[in-house]
């Protein structure tokens, strides 16, 4: 599990569950936690923002489930929850980022709007050069009539 949070009414974020371990204490907001390793089950957690009062939240963890708990603003100034599964009965946390494609530099794959547009070009200019070659010839034709 890692903790995400994504509130205005504080700075930093500090989440313990209930009868266990402090998961998280002063998270930058807007910035995502490593991952902790957190027993499956039902758990509440006590999610407080800088000087706030605490709020707590209930979340249902899974075994082997990958989880993102996202710490929000809720109604009357308290802090809310919202659990994300990630991945689930991997067992595991992911490494790195989302891989969410090469990038600018990636090639591009047959049929990607680039090698269309590229293909469009080229035909166009074929046409256009064809066009002016017969423009070219109906030309001269008529001037070889006078």
């Amino acid at each position: 599990m890692r903790v995400l949070p994504a509130v205005s009414l504080a700075d930093h974020v500090s989440v313990q569950a209930v009868g266990g371990p402090a998961l998280v204490q002063g998270a930058a907001i807007g910035q995502v936690t490593g991952y902790r390793s957190v027993p499956a089950g039902r758990w509440t957690l006590r999610v407080r923002g800088d000087d706030d009062p605490a709020t707590t939240g209930s979340v249902r963890l899974g075994a082997g489930g990958v989880y993102t708990v996202v710490v929000l603003d809720g109604s009357a100034g308290r802090l809310r929850t919202k659990v994300f599964t990630d991945a689930s009965g991997v067992g595991a946390a992911p490494a790195g980022g989302a891989q969410t494609g090469g990038g600018g530099t990636a090639g591009q794959a047959p049929g990607s709007i680039e090698v269309r547009a590229w293909t469009t070009a080229a035909g166009f200019a074929a046409l256009l050069l064809l066009a002016l070659g017969l423009a070219r010839r109906v030309v001269g034709r008529s001037r070889r009539r006078e």
